[in-house]
């Protein structure tokens, strides 16, 4: 070996092989720390581990932030499926019931030609059972208004926040304001309101 190649082999000492073993080592126990340290920052208050919005992982269960559903438009373009409604004990909330079960028909009290067939429409798209649609006995109405059967006051409820009708839904009156409710234990009643924005 020269003197050249004697002196720059003083300068970098040999590696032992059990020195660069050990820096691998090393760095892989880093990157398995931060993962777990990184996944354990992401865990909610619940203890779910949040997998995106409006997801958590630990329960499986889906849906948007803002309590509806996402990919649905009601007809005042506000969003999906109805929130839950308030019962009367402070605090506490009723599971809705599910569209399929609430049955509803769709009555046009206003001169507006297509108005309760175009928001039956919208109704059956969120998947209410609905009646086929007709003209309420007086015309001429300029507020909507839910009218429910006995017992179906919180479907009532449910209809008039999907449509967007702010008024308290109403016992169904006797006389009935449509010939006949085909079985639907809540009933719409189209005013202005809601009729031109439906058209």
């Amino acid at each position: 070996m020269s003197a050249r190649h004697a002196a720059a082999d003083a300068g970098f000492p040999r590696q032992n092989p059990g020195t660069v073993g050990r820096g691998v080592a090393l760095v892989v126990l880093a990157v398995v720390l931060a993962i777990i340290v990184l996944r354990a920052g992401l865990d909610d208050a619940d203890g779910g581990v949040t997998a995106g919005p409006g997801t958590t992982a630990a329960t499986g269960s889906t849906g948007s932030t803002d309590g509806t559903t996402p990919g649905t438009t009601t007809p005042d373009g506000s969003g999906g499926t109805a929130p839950p409604v308030s019962s009367d004990t402070p605090g506490a909330t009723v599971a809705p019931i599910p569209p399929g079960q609430i049955p509803v028909l769709v009555a046009n009290g206003t001169s507006v030609q297509g108005a309760a067939g175009r928001v039956t429409l919208q109704l059956g798209t969120e998947g209410y059972v609905t009646k086929t649609s007709v003209n309420a006995n007086e015309r001429g109405r300029a507020t909507t208004v839910v009218y429910f059967a006995e017992g179906a006051e919180q479907a009532a409820q449910q209809v008039a926040t999907f449509l967007g009708v702010t008024a308290p839904p109403e016992a169904m009156p006797n006389p009935l304001p449509v010939a006949d409710l085909q079985g639907a234990t809540v009933l719409v009643v189209l005013g202005d309101d809601l009729a031109t924005a439906a058209g």
